[in-house]
């Protein structure tokens, strides 16, 4: 990511939302709930998805800003 980010020639900051995966499952089921005919992710796509995520680290050098709560 850093070097695509860097290529780019412009000023970054990745915001980055750390909460556990509990979390992020409640908050998907109420989105696939309340948003109508849009795109609806299943628990499968998400344990799916989740499964390749990790959390930058701070020796990738990213401009990163983290935020443990966002409503």
């Amino acid at each position: 990511m850093k070097l695509l980010a860097d290529n780019t020639r412009m000023p970054y900051l990745f915001h980055i939302l750390k909460i556990d995966s509990n979390e992020c499952r409640k908050r998907l089921l109420q989105r696939n709930q309340q948003n109508g005919n849009t795109f609806k992710a299943t628990e499968a796509e998400f344990d799916l998805i989740t499964q390749h995520f990790s959390y930058p680290t701070p020796s990738e050098g990213l401009n990163q800003k983290e935020y443990s709560e966002f409503k």
